[in-house]
């Protein structure tokens, strides 16, 4: 079993960051765990130049400075026609706007992983959080006083103090509050493609009404729409001016006279249920033809979906969740990448300060303080205050048409500069975040705010305030903006709820995974290749699922078995699938049997149920292995598919 100071599980941007600052500036032996740790990374990052500037001086020697790919002075917002705002009208923000070079910036942070001896593995974790935050059901997890042993997919044992999960807003490894006294998650889908495209001039100064000298934000404009017929029994979203969305664009590089590169994004910014790809992708190309813009070529295509408030994860858990699984991503934006970035260096500073201190708590481990700690680094008292303001922001878009996100988004952008980008960050360590990190702060921004607001988006915020109190309690919004209802606890632990009610928007997930299938069996392939390589390699003796799996063959008609072969029987050793899930089965039932004894044995952790008898554990792990038993085998579904083959956090 090899030994690490922290695990870090999922090598995206949050995870990749925070397993270099732990290994850099604290000494740390660091694994970073990811089944496919080379992989591109799949989305593409929009960041405000000020906040990228910050964060550059706070993770000093990351070399985030070199990873801009592209830079505008100038940001738009088109949110005309409504309220006597005209159609044509541009608001211009006179913020710079940056595209981050994704693959850049894995390079700089990988680099760095690797020059302060991170090490690299390409595995995969699998495994469920049960009833209790420190219980799994494959017992692919197990914790004791001392850490945790992780048991991967390659087979390999790793032992690591802490062990951090950077898998993703729908992670598994993790246990989430039980969500009474917030909205359910809202997500935001987006269908973006990079494209040749259409100038209005050889100069390419204009691509239809859009500035090329200029980032755009937002176009929520409808016009465009106005030619749809609306029938009996169409989709939810069918209609753009109840269900809206917004284009987002950035210029690129002019390819040709009158042809520039453009990536043009079509954007449900929030919504439950979530918004189809395949309606945004409709709306993206009537929006263009609309403006007069050709797309003459598509280099690249981006299927976005981003999980956003819903409950934060439940105090007392051994395993420290990060990025967006620690519910990071701005409630009412989507934006992620800055907001997990500035959380790096305190919740690092905080791990590392309890691994390497000598005191540890009365009936607590090292491990288990090193855990507190960065949970106590992430979300503070007023941070959760902060975040109920933007949890009940984004649910209160989410309920709103297109004519009430134009007035919405206009009173927002006449706001002075420093409030409207405070909120947009919404994070301590980011420019502008005073304005909104104490509940006085956030008071005066919301009067602000109303005051610039059309009567018709006042009066349906103050109606979604009144409905939000009553449904879940003043907790939330009004605790967030008054010294009433106290002050969130530092161990806010609720109720666990079943792991069913954690499975975000899955027909969203099933539509991109349509999308992205070519892609999907690709990679399988690679990974099947490099496994049976791997399992020669080693000339073990196989398991007898190995053998079943491996032998397993569909079942095919005498004249498709083709070759020398045709028309002959079968190979005698190929299985069925009801071979291969007895074998599964059979090896399952042997491993558990000495788990079992061997968990109960070495189950001294503070961590495990404190009075629970031994008769009482045993009952607790048999009647979990036995609903594994009698419950079918898992296929590879939507979860899995995002939680650990491509959208890792």
């Amino acid at each position: 079993v090899d030994a690490f100071d922290v695990a870090v599980v999922g090598a995206g941007p949050s995870g990749t960051a925070l397993a270099a600052q732990l290994a850099a500036k604290h000494a740390c032996r660091v694994a970073l765990v990811d089944p496919r740790p080379d992989a591109a990374w799949p989305n593409n990052y929009g960041v405000w130049q000020t906040e990228w500037d910050a964060l550059d001086e706070a993770l000093e020697g990351m070399g985030l400075k070199d990873c801009v790919q592209y830079k505008w002075s100038n940001t738009d917002v088109f949110l005309g026609g409504h309220y006597n705002v005209p159609l044509s009208e541009r608001k211009r923000l006179p913020n710079a706007y940056a595209r981050v070079d994704k693959g850049a910036l894995k390079a700089a942070l990988r680099s760095q992983c690797e020059a302060n001896g991170v090490e690299v593995v390409a595995a995969k974790l699998v495994d469920e959080v049960t009833a209790t935050p420190n219980i799994f059901q494959k017992g692919n997890v197990v914790h004791d006083a001392e850490g945790t042993t992780l048991t991967l997919s390659s087979g390999r044992k790793l032992r690591a103090t802490t062990v951090v999960d950077a898998t993703g807003a729908e992670t598994r490894l993790i246990r989430r509050q039980d969500g009474t006294n917030v909205p359910p998650l809202g997500y935001q889908i987006a269908y973006g493609m990079e494209a040749e495209v259409s100038c209005v001039d050889d100069m390419c100064t204009y691509t239809g009404p859009y500035d090329n000298s200029a980032m755009l934000l937002f176009d929520y404009r409808t016009d465009c729409f106005k030619f749809r017929e609306f029938r009996p029994g169409a989709s939810f979203d069918a209609d753009p001016n109840l269900c809206p969305t917004f284009m987002y664009a950035m210029p690129m590089e002019t390819l040709s006279p009158g042809r520039r590169k453009v990536f043009f994004e079509e954007t449900s910014l929030v919504a439950r249920p979530a918004m189809t790809f395949e309606e945004c992708k409709k709306r993206a190309y009537e929006r263009l033809k609309h403006h007069g813009i050709e797309v003459y070529n598509v280099f690249e295509e981006e299927f976005c979906y981003i999980p956003m408030g819903g409950p934060l994860p439940e105090a007392g858990q051994r395993i420290v969740a990060f990025g967006a699984a620690a519910g990071v991503v701005h409630p009412a934006t989507g934006y992620q990448l800055c907001r997990s970035l500035a959380s790096v260096t305190p919740v690092a500073a905080a791990i590392a300060g309890a691994l390497s201190s000598d005191e540890e708590g009365e009936r607590r481990s090292r491990a288990e303080i090193a855990a507190a700690e960065a949970y106590s680094a992430l979300w503070t008292p007023e941070n959760i205050r902060q975040r109920d303001f933007a949890v009940f922001g984004g649910d209160f878009l989410m309920n709103q048409d297109a004519k009430k996100l134009s007035g919405f988004f206009n009173g927002f952008f006449s706001l002075p500069q420093s409030f409207w980008t405070g909120f947009l960050a919404g994070w301590p360590g980011l420019p502008n975040n005073e304005k909104h990190e104490t509940w006085q702060s956030r008071l005066e921004f919301g009067l602000r705010f109303f005051a610039l607001m059309p009567n018709p988006v006042r009066l349906a915020l103050m109606t979604d305030a009144v409905k939000a109190a009553a449904r879940y309690g003043p907790e939330g919004f009004l605790r967030s903006v008054t010294p009433f209802f106290g002050v969130p606890p530092d161990d806010h632990r609720l109720k666990s709820r079943p792991l069913a009610a954690e499975l975000g928007d899955a027909r969203a997930k099933e539509e991109a995974m349509r999308f992205l299938e070519p892609m999907a069996e690709e990679a399988e392939a690679v990974e099947v290749a490099e496994e049976a390589e791997a399992v020669a390699a080693a000339d073990d003796e196989p398991s007898a699922a190995a053998v079943a799996v491996l032998s397993f063959q569909p079942m095919k008609e005498p004249e498709a078995w083709g070759g020398a072969d045709a028309g002959s029987e079968p190979d005698a050793k190929a299985g069925t699938e009801a071979d291969v899930e007895a074998a599964i089965k059979s090896d399952m039932i042997a491993d558990m049997e000495a788990d079992i004894k061997s968990d109960i044995a070495s189950d001294t952790s503070p961590s495990v149920e404190h009075d629970a008898t031994e008769e009482t554990k045993i009952s607790i792990k048999v009647d979990t292995y036995v609903d594994e038993m009698e419950s079918p085998l898992p296929e590879i579904d939507a979860n899995t598919f995002f939680n650990y083959g491509v959208l890792e956090d």
